[in-house]
C-alpha cells in the first residue's frame, strides 16, 4: 500500500514490521513462515536502500532463534552475525545472548559445545577490554540452559565446570558472573 502512494517507508517502520514478526514467533508449527517473513522484509528493506542497524540484525536473528525451524536456525543466525560484522557493526552482548537463545532453542546435537565457544570467547573479549562486552549471571545461566537440555556426553561436567569459572571470575572482580540460585538449579 505505501509503494502504492508512492510512499517510502523509514528505517522505524521496518523496525516496527520486524518487531511485530517476532512478537508473533513462539516457536510453534504455526509460526513457520516468521523466518520467511523477516527475509521478506529485509528484502524490501534494502530494495529501498534503508541500511539495517544492529537492532534490525537483532530482531532478525531473534526470529531465527526462536523459529521451530531448529535444523536451519543455527545456520541463519550464523549468516546474520557475520553479514553483521561485514557491515562493520560490532556484535555486543545482547548479539551474544541471541547466540546463546540459538543453541538453547536449536535442539541441535552439538549446541552445548557451541555454548561453550561463544561464553569463551566473550570471556576473552571482556578479558580484552572490549567496550560493552561484560559477561553476567544471565549469560552464564543461558549457557547452563544449554547444557541441561543437551543430551552431549559430558554436558553435566561442563555445567559444573562453568559454574566454577563464574564463581572464579567474580572473585577476581567480574562480581555479574556470581552464580545465583538458577545457575545451581
Amino acid at each position: 500500500l505505501m509503494r502504492d502512494l508512492e510512499l517510502r517507508p523509514s528505517a522505524v517502520t521496518y523496525r516496527y514490521l520486524f518487531e511485530i514478526i517476532l512478537a508473533l514467533t513462539d516457536g510453534s508449527s504455526s509460526s513457520d513462515d516468521a523466518p520467511e517473513k523477516v527475509q521478506e522484509v529485509y528484502r524490501l528493506m534494502k530494495e529501498d536502500g534503508i541500511v539495517p542497524d544492529r537492532r534490525i540484525f537483532h530482531l532478525m536473528m531473534s526470529t531465527w532463534a526462536k523459529s521451530s525451524r531448529h535444523a536451519e536456525s543455527i545456520a541463519r543466525v550464523d549468516g546474520l552475525f557475520n553479514t553483521m560484522i561485514r557491515r562493520g557493526l560490532e556484535p555486543d552482548m545482547k548479539t551474544r545472548h541471541i547466540l546463546l537463545d540459538t543453541c538453547l532453542n536449536s535442539r541441535a546435537p552439538h549446541a552445548a559445545e557451541r555454548a561453550t565457544r561463544i561464553v569463551n570467547d566473550v570471556i576473552e573479549l571482556h578479558k580484552n577490554g572490549v567496550d560493552g562486552i561484560r559477561p553476567d549471571v544471565a549469560f552464564f545461566n543461558k549457557a547452563l540452559q544449554c547444557f541441561a537440555k543437551s543430551k552431549e556426553d559430558g554436558s553435566v561436567q561442563k555445567a559444573v565446570a562453568m559454574v566454577r569459572r563464574m564463581d572464579e571470575l567474580s572473585k577476581a572482580g567480574l562480581v555479574e558472573a556470581k552464580p545465583d540460585k538458577r545457575s545451581y538449579t
